[in-house]
């Protein structure tokens, strides 16, 4: 069958397979246009997640045996369903793999620049100690330091974020673009600990 439709929005899901394939049209248009009046299959949403197994399970031995063609499964162990479980699985494992580099760089950083500040203010530490300060002091002093320079670094990411998450919603209005406050605010708590790991050795050499 062949029928005349007009096409609303293209959808890009980036990935080719699921763009050859995937088309979004009512129930009505698509059982005309494979000339029948029923159904390939039905998605149904529980309320809760945990019950799905004994649901399929109830499911299958109720329903199957009278109808052998109506069968149920999680949307995972669809084809579409698995492909996007795979896809999703491969992109965990390159953004984790682009934090540990991240990580590992601002370590590094912090490091590096703890150990030049301890040396260009080798005369400061001195006088600190002449005048009575303590070891202890003198490195909760740095560590101080350190843990507030991953917290200035973490603002700074914040703050470039929110921009690029504003410019992208502002050119690109379909695209549903936002931040997610429990991970920006776990990534400045993870931008403090950085500070103070990266900060300790230098913190210790200089008291």
């Amino acid at each position: 069958n062949a029928i005349d439709l007009s096409v609303q929005n293209i959808i890009d899901a980036g990935y080719a397979d699921v763009d050859q394939r995937w088309v979004v049209m009512p129930l009505e248009t698509a059982q005309t246009l494979y000339n029948t009046d029923e159904l390939s299959y039905i998605t149904i949403l529980l309320k809760n997640a945990s019950d799905i197994p004994k649901f399929a399970k109830a499911f299958n031995e109720a329903v199957t045996p009278k109808f052998p063609n109506l069968k149920i499964q999680r949307w995972q162990d669809h084809i579409l369903g698995d492909l996007y479980v795979r896809t999703m699985d491969l992109l965990s494992i390159f953004r984790n793999f682009v934090v540990i580099v991240i990580v590992s760089i601002s370590t590094l950083s912090v490091f590096n620049t703890m150990m030049k500040i301890i040396l260009e203010r080798t005369r400061e530490i001195g006088l600190l100690r002449a005048i009575g300060a303590t070891r202890n002091e003198i490195m909760r002093l740095f560590l101080s330091e350190a843990v507030a320079m991953g917290g200035v670094g973490g603002l700074g990411g914040l703050f470039i974020g929110l921009s690029v998450t504003a410019l992208i919603s502002a050119l690109v209005p379909a695209l549903p673009v936002r931040i997610a406050w429990p991970y920006a605010i776990a990534a400045l708590g993870i931008s403090m600990a950085i500070g103070a790991v990266a900060g300790l050795l230098p913190a210790r050499r200089a008291a």
